[in-house]
């Protein structure tokens, strides 16, 4: 399978808008909770990603029981032996500061000062 077009267009073009959509989630963990995961707001963004990931037309994708969220992007055409990655992230965020109502800024060009 060769990389698609939406798959390009994601990668290139959406991938801050949709981070941007996805920090403003509140998955901030309940430490109080012994349940994987802790908040239904954690299973909720796993479900936005599915859907997602199911737009970009990746294979396999379902999110399981304790909300990891699973997808298969097969290899292009002539690499079917190359060696598989996977990607991995957290979908929650930690209890130390408060996830609820993010405002992300974008510093375009930031010089690091």
């Amino acid at each position: 399978m060769a990389v698609t077009k939406e798959i390009q267009d994601f990668l290139l073009n959406d991938a801050v808008e949709r981070f941007l959509r996805y920090v403003k989630i509140w998955t901030t963990s309940d430490e109080s909770k012994e349940t994987v995961p802790t908040t239904k707001n954690q299973l909720e963004l796993g479900k936005l990603l599915v859907e997602e990931l199911k737009d970009l037309n990746l294979k396999d994708i379902f999110q399981d029981d304790y909300g990891f969220v699973y997808a298969f992007l097969p290899s292009s055409e002539g690499f079917e032996k190359t060696e598989p990655i996977g990607l991995l992230a957290h979908l929650d965020t930690s209890p130390a500061v408060s996830g609820k109502d993010v405002k992300p800024v974008i510093h375009r060009n930031y010089d690091g000062k």
